[in-house]
């Protein structure tokens, strides 16, 4: 269920290729937060993060001493939220302002525009949105900043959104406090998730303003994209026995990125995914491709749009190894098979069988038995 807290709407003013900010408005008021246009703004922004065309990226605020003052003042706010003031909101909305108008100096290619932060919840869990919005078609805003129509709102449009699960980031917080601040490694602690489209660098300093960064670990990453698309097709009727060739499909692509050293991308991995559909369903891959992704990269999974593929997690699902006192074996599990296979395991006798081994090894197998005799 969604429910709306406060939302302002600031601006700023700033042409691409030059470094001048010509003029910033920080409103001294928040925004009614019970008009329909309000809500429905802030709420439709919200429902289409991570959705097909907007995928999100998974991460946390850096520490690198470059993240400015943004994630502090959101951590002031977080341990006061049943108290929160309308000023205490204006004050981090207002920061939020002279953050983005800092940081667009010194991007050359970045331009201005109006700035919505909102405090919501959603299902009681509260969240911090940040976007940058344009009057554009299914947006209108009159001259105090005040939506006056909301339609049907293209986030195609909107480059640069972030949203901060504010209960998660305080656990953070308090996860960081019980460790002593010692890094834990493949642990993953995200709490936000941003968009950032277009060029790079016009687009990449709202990120930066608002101290961002990527927070999924690629290990987790590699892993989740196989185990989750597999449990995609397992759970969906009509799709269950196409669900290890889907599998398959996934695991070659990420091999195929791993071996060109390039990163994989979620647009891919729906793609890859759904090749395992007969030919005669290929109306359905649309709304399957939109399903899966919507599953993978929402916030319960948090499959990141982009990830480098874990060579260690990778080989984990890809292969099978087991060791004795006396051996051990490796195989991949797509050699496991019934008799005649590569790899066929007898359940009767608990027998592991081999076949189809190269030559030199059979040659030193041969070679060892004959010296025993």
């Amino acid at each position: 269920m969604f429910s709306l807290e406060y939302a302002v709407i600031h601006s700023f003013s700033k042409e691409a290729q030059s470094s001048v900010v010509d003029s910033v408005t920080k409103k001294p008021d928040v925004l009614d937060s019970t008009m329909d246009s309000v809500i429905s703004l802030v709420s439709s922004l919200t429902g289409l993060l991570g959705k097909k065309g907007n995928n999100v990226v998974w991460g946390k605020f850096a520490n690198d001493g470059r993240q400015g003052h943004f994630p502090e003042e959101v951590e002031s706010v977080s341990g006061n939220l049943d108290n929160l003031s309308v000023e205490q909101f204006l004050n981090l909305s207002h920061l939020t302002v002279d953050e983005l108008v800092r940081q667009a100096r010194e991007e050359p290619l970045s331009t201005g525009g109006h700035v919505l932060v909102s405090l919501y919840r959603q299902n009681d869990i509260p969240f911090l949105l940040v976007a940058s919005i344009k009057q554009r078609d299914g947006l209108r805003l009159n001259s105090d900043l005040v939506p006056i129509g909301v339609s049907e709102i293209d986030l195609s449009k909107i480059h640069q959104a972030a949203n901060i699960n504010l209960q998660r980031f305080l656990e953070a917080k308090q996860a960081e406090v019980a460790e002593e601040e010692e890094e834990v490694e493949g642990v993953d602690k995200t709490y936000l998730c941003f968009i950032s489209k277009g060029d790079k660098a016009a687009s990449g300093y709202f990120v930066i303003a608002l101290g961002c960064t990527k927070g999924i670990a690629s290990a987790r990453a590699t892993r989740n994209s196989i185990d989750l698309v597999y449990n995609y097709f397992k759970d969906n009727d009509g799709m269950r026995e196409f669900r290890q060739r889907a599998k398959e499909n996934v695991i070659s692509y990420l091999q195929n990125q791993l071996s060109i050293d390039e990163p994989a991308k979620l647009h891919d991995i729906c793609n890859c995914a759904i090749q395992a559909l007969p030919a005669e369903r290929v109306n359905d891959n649309e709304d399957v491709y939109e399903g899966l992704n919507n599953f993978l990269n929402g916030d319960v999974n948090q499959v990141p749009d982009e990830f480098k593929v874990n060579t260690a997690a990778l080989k984990d699902r890809v292969r099978i190894k087991g060791k004795a006192p006396r051996w051990d074996v490796q195989f991949d599990k797509n050699a496991l098979g019934g008799p005649g296979a590569d790899v066929w395991f007898d359940e009767t006798n608990r027998r592991l069988v081999l076949s189809n081994m190269p030559e030199p090894l059979v040659r030193k197998i041969m070679k060892e038995i004959r010296e025993r005799e």
